[in-house]
C-alpha cells in the first residue's frame, strides 16, 4: 500500500465514506420506523389494559422516536445537498480544465502578451475551483463531526404531547374494535342468510 494517496484516491475514498454513511443513516431511519410501529401497538395495549403509567412511558418513547426519525431525515437531506454541491464544484473544475486545454491549443497563434494574460486568468480560475473543492471537503468533514457529536435533547411532554397521542391510539383502538364488531355482525348475517 502506498504511503501517500493521490488526489483521485482520496476523493474516491471520501465518496465511498459518504455513501456508506448515507446507507447507515437510511438503515437507522428504517429501524426507527419499525420501532415506532411497535410502540404504537404497545401503546394501544397499555390503553386497553387501562395502564396509564405504561402508556405514558411507551408514549414518550413513541414521540421521541418520531422526533428522532425527523431529525435523521433532515441530516440525510443536508448530506444530499452537500453532495450535490460537491458534484457541481467538480463539474466547474472539469470545465476549467477543459477550457485550459482549449486555450493551450490557441496559444500557438496568440501573441506573447495575450498568452501571458490567458495563462494568468486560467491559473486563477483553476485555483478558485480547487479552493471551492477544498471548502466543500471541509464542510463535509465538519458536517460529519457535527452529526457524530449531535445529541438532541427532547421532551415528550413538550412535543405534541402524550394526551394527543393517547387520543389517536384510543381512536385507532376503537376503530379496530368497531371493525371487529362489524366483521362479527357480517359473519352472523351471512350465517343467517345461508340458513334461510
Amino acid at each position: 500500500m502506498p504511503l501517500f494517496k493521490s488526489k483521485d484516491e482520496k476523493e474516491l475514498e471520501r465518496r465511498m465514506q459518504a455513501k456508506q454513511g448515507r446507507t447507515r443513516i437510511l438503515r437507522h431511519i428504517e429501524k426507527q420506523k419499525q420501532a415506532i410501529d411497535k410502540y404504537w401497538t404497545l401503546g394501544k395495549r397499555a390503553l386497553a389494559l387501562n395502564d396509564d403509567k405504561q402508556f405514558r412511558t411507551i408514549g414518550a418513547q413513541y414521540l421521541w422516536t418520531r422526533n428522532e426519525i425527523a431529525r435523521w431525515e433532515r441530516y440525510l437531506l443536508t448530506l444530499d445537498t452537500i453532495e450535490a454541491r460537491r458534484d457541481q464544484a467538480a463539474s466547474v473544475t472539469e470545465f476549467v480544465k477543459s477550457l485550459k486545454a482549449l486555450t493551450d491549443s490557441m496559444m500557438a497563434q496568440a501573441s506573447p502578451s495575450q498568452i501571458a494574460k490567458m495563462q494568468k486568468d486560467l491559473e486563477l480560475g483553476l485555483a478558485r475551483a480547487e479552493t471551492v473543492q477544498e471548502r466543500l471537503d471541509l464542510l463535509m468533514e465538519m458536517t460529519d463531526e457535527t452529526l457524530a457529536s449531535s445529541e438532541g435533547t427532547w421532551s415528550a411532554e413538550g412535543s405534541g404531547g402524550l394526551d394527543e397521542l393517547k387520543q389517536a391510539m384510543a381512536s385507532d383502538a376503537n376503530h379496530s374494535e368497531a371493525d371487529a364488531r362489524i366483521d362479527e355482525g357480517l359473519k352472523k348475517l351471512a350465517e343467517q342468510m345461508r340458513k334461510a
